[in-house]
């Protein structure tokens, strides 16, 4: 959004000086190359709704990225369970032979986007997430645990993000909702004196 500053000719004359009256606006360019005149109170306004607009996608993505931590938490936590199962009758498990139905998100990498997939054993499932495979049970289970670490510390991060973000998106539909109270009251004002 690009703004100039106008001056505009009200047609009316001050009633004690007798001067004319104007008033600054402000000619617009909004990023889809539309334009608009609009008063300074428009113009706040319009600016604090681009701002809001924008915190609310970033929300929005912190909050498909948690699902997708969710989701691989889950699947982590069920896979860690079935291999302490099978720990039980063999110390000695490949993740191939661990089967299930989980599902797992993880990022592309041709798309650069979030994939998320249901795989049928735990070998996938831990390739999927940048767990390395190991022969031996008790080793594959401290690095499920060392991921789920993981992802639960970014989870808390998230968390944090999304409520700061959610703060700075409810602070700009505040700034709006104080520019419309002014405006009003400016204008009351101005109807008052006439």
């Amino acid at each position: 959004m690009t703004f100039a500053t106008d001056t505009i000719d009200l047609s009316l004359t001050n009633a004690r000086t007798g001067k004319p009256l104007t008033a600054s606006v402000y000619d617009v360019t909004f990023a889809d190359g539309s334009a608009r005149t609009m008063s300074i109170g428009q113009l706040v306004m319009a600016i604090c709704l681009e701002r809001a607009t924008g915190m609310e996608a970033d929300v929005i993505s912190l909050m498909e990225k948690m699902a997708d931590s969710t989701v691989n938490i889950d699947a982590l936590a069920a896979i860690e369970k079935e291999v302490v199962e099978r720990m039980a009758v063999s110390d000695r498990i490949t993740m191939s032979s661990v089967t299930g139905s989980w599902e797992v998100a993880y990022v592309d990498a041709v798309t650069n986007e979030t994939v998320t997939v249901t795989v049928s054993n735990a070998a996938q499932a831990l390739r999927l997430l940048g767990v390395g495979e190991s022969a031996d049970a008790e080793q594959m289970i401290e690095l499920i645990e060392s991921k789920l670490d993981e992802l639960n510390t970014n989870s808390q991060e998230q968390m944090i993000m999304l409520q700061s973000q959610t703060n700075k998106r409810d602070q700009s539909y505040e700034m709006i909702s104080n520019v419309l109270k002014s405006v009003f009251t400016v204008l009351n004002g101005v109807v008052n004196n006439y």
